[in-house]
């Protein structure tokens, strides 16, 4: 009676997750591969992601990470009928066989191998209980049932594929020799093997998939993104945007993107008839290089991609701005496919302002109205033998109005600024550090400004700060923070934070927490401090799908972090939200509320100001927690003091500001 009571009067609030979750975005494009457990149920490889399809009742089941799998790049893979298993590979050689109800064991004996030898995995064929894996060194045995490599023999070629035909292992390398071995021979014994003379006809059954069954199966492919490769994200309202793939040099499906998050629902903004294309007059419609959103006009979407601007609404084609329809130069004089606007932001009026890279005149910085309106910006820092900077990225307003960007390119790496209020331009590109020492900055990758109104960059040797009383100073007068953080191992010596690693992207929460991403090293998250390393999430202790990170985003409502890395999108579900100016009591709520007996995560009270005071206790007052809100948020373990969980009944959230001024009151309901 008491759960029917408190879920009416606290009924749940939908929330996208628990502080601490991870979520994976896993992308669907061309199928790959297609593995059939029965008629009608299929298991199907895209981008290296599995999914199973049941035509019989149209039920889609996808794999992940977070199912059990180990990696999240499959590179082949094959259903045993015998052990009911399919076995995967990944492109660093890892395993998985998994059973028809997702349980996944991991074969890492090859994956953890020390050999001089190639690993890398061509294909995979079935006999028996047995997977033959075909390597670049020779050939693997693999015993499904036992979940244990039986055999593995050094061929000194790659193999492509192999078949068991009456009582023979055969191997068709990659020089065109087709060697064999008596199946009760030593395989792993490398003279035992010898050369085939005989047909090659059927011996080795073709893998492509059936174009029949990859059109229907495709139809049933889970919705996601179409690729795995993010480039630049913003979130803005409740929706991701996105532009997927490398910038200028990619090919493929790097289409914009649109993630609807309430809804958990991607749009991608495609180009099947080829109307678009047809507008631009360029060689292709793919190379998109950044987005933006236009907020005084909904639905209003930009994105400028290797050719020029293109301009959306409600997700439909509205126009394209190129060399031939407005000022952007391009890269190579008279070719309309090197205009390279790498860097754009859309400021509150609407004007998206962009940086056109390495064009032929010198001039980069652009200005389009929102009633159509062409500016140019010129100014001499932004000029390096006689084009414009090379690589202009990740651009963005700060709190003061100043329109920030940075040059990820060797020739003039450097933070660059332009303020629209007064005209003036800056160059930041020499990096001395407090210790009057020449930082060795070769790329300065991305951008980011803190609560304090701070500049931070991430460069390929750490990241540097930019502090607010020095914007504006003389480019070449200006010393950086490199932030050091003390040893505290009974000495006065300290090290640069995070020196040394390549920081490719960077992102401030709503505790003012920065979240540094690296190529290599996964995610750094450093307190307000500057100096505490809250987190440090690898492939290897999270769930992030791979350590290479390539763009961030956060949702500053929810705490949600997006991260972006080469083999796909995943989230974290952060702490922090963005802090509130005022406190309401309609702004101020808990989720999940009621906490339900099977819950065990934490409670999140939102909507909260910077540096809150919470206080929690029980209905006749007695303190149970309390603490300070981190960014917007407050999270509670439904402990008390002693870390006990807490009895029954109704809890009091009892808020202040951070000077102390009586806030507001909120309600928790735990039943146990």
């Amino acid at each position: 009676m008491i759960i029917n009571i408190l879920s009416a009067l606290f009924p749940i609030m939908a929330m996208a997750g628990s502080v601490g979750e991870w979520k994976i975005y896993s992308a669907y494009g061309e199928i790959e591969q297609i593995d059939s457990v029965a008629k009608g149920d299929y298991f199907a490889l895209s981008l290296g992601n599995v999914y199973r399809v049941n035509e019989k009742d149209w039920s889609v089941t996808s794999y992940n990470r977070l199912t059990g799998m180990s990696g999240a790049d499959v590179s082949c893979m094959a259903w045993n009928a015998v052990s009911r298993s399919l076995v995967m590979v990944y492109t660093d050689s890892n395993i998985d066989i998994m059973d028809l109800e997702g349980n996944v064991t991991n074969v890492p004996d090859l994956y953890h191998k020390t050999t001089t030898l190639d690993k890398t995995i061509n294909g995979i064929d079935v006999a028996g209980r047995d997977a033959y894996i075909s390597t670049a060194f020779g050939v693997v045995r693999l015993d499904t049932k036992e979940a244990l490599i039986r055999e593995s023999c050094n061929l000194s070629k790659s193999v492509r594929q192999t078949s068991v035909r009456d009582g023979y292992l055969y191997a068709w390398c990659s020089d065109g020799a087709i060697m064999r071995i008596a199946i009760s021979d030593n395989m792993a014994d490398h003279t035992r093997w010898t050369a085939y003379g005989g047909s090659a006809a059927g011996l080795f059954p073709s893998k492509t998939p059936d174009k029949a069954l990859v059109e229907r199966i495709g139809k049933m492919r889970p919705d996601g993104p179409q690729q795995p490769y993010f480039g630049e994200m913003r979130v803005v309202g409740k929706r991701l945007y996105a532009v997927l793939g490398k910038g200028w040099d990619n090919r493929g499906s790097d289409v914009p993107h649109v993630y609807d998050i309430e809804d958990d629902k991607w749009t991608a903004y495609t180009d099947s008839d080829g109307k678009i294309l047809a507008q631009t007059e360029l060689s292709d419609y793919n190379n998109f290089l950044c987005i933006d959103v236009d907020k005084s006009h909904p639905g209003r979407v930009l994105v400028t991609g290797r050719g020029g601007l293109y301009e959306f609404k409600d997700g439909e084609f509205v126009k394209f701005y190129g060399m031939n329809n407005s000022p952007l130069p391009s890269a190579v004089a008279g070719n309309p496919n090197y205009v390279l606007p790498s860097a754009m932001k859309v400021d509150d009026e609407g004007t998206a302002w962009m940086f056109a890279s390495q064009s032929a005149n010198g001039v980069g910085l652009f200005s389009l109205s929102s009633s159509g309106e062409w500016k140019s910006h010129e100014y001499d820092g932004w000029i390096y033998n006689s084009v414009s900077l090379a690589h202009a990225r990740c651009m963005f307003f700060d709190s003061g109005g100043r329109l920030w960007w940075c040059n990820n390119h060797w020739w003039k790496p450097s933070l660059n600024c332009y303020d629209p209020k007064t005209g003036q331009g800056y160059s930041y590109d020499t990096f001395l550090n407090e210790d009057l020492n020449t930082v060795e900055v070769g790329n300065v990758r991305c951008a980011a400004e803190d609560r304090e109104g701070n500049i931070w960059i991430g460069t390929n040797v750490g990241p540097l700060m930019l502090e607010r009383e020095k914007i504006g100073t003389e480019e070449d007068q200006v010393v950086w923070n490199q932030v050091k953080v003390p040893r505290n191992d009974g000495t006065n010596y300290a090290d640069y934070l995070l020196a040394g690693i390549d920081i490719t992207s960077v992102a401030i929460d709503g505790a003012d927490r920065k979240w540094f991403g690296s190529d290599g090293n996964g995610v750094y998250v450093i307190g307000s401090d500057n100096i505490t390393q809250e987190h440090h999430f690898t492939s290897a202790n999270s769930s992030l799908l791979s350590d290479n990170i390539s763009a961030m985003a956060i949702d500053s409502s929810s705490g949600e972090v997006y991260i972006g890395t080469v083999k796909g999108l995943c989230s974290y579900r952060s702490d922090a939200t963005e802090p509130v100016t005022e406190m309401s009591k309609d702004d101020v709520y808990a989720f999940p509320n009621p906490v339900t007996p099977d819950y065990r995560g934490t409670v999140t009270v939102t909507g909260l100001s910077y540096d809150a005071d919470v206080k929690i206790t029980t209905a006749n007052g007695t303190l149970v927690a309390q603490g300070r809100s981190n960014g917007g948020s407050f999270t509670w373990d439904c402990n008390d003091l002693q870390g006990r969980r807490v009895a029954t009944g109704v809890y009091m959230v009892c808020i202040a500001t951070s000077q102390g001024e009586s806030g507001v009151v909120a309600k928790i309901a735990v039943i146990n």
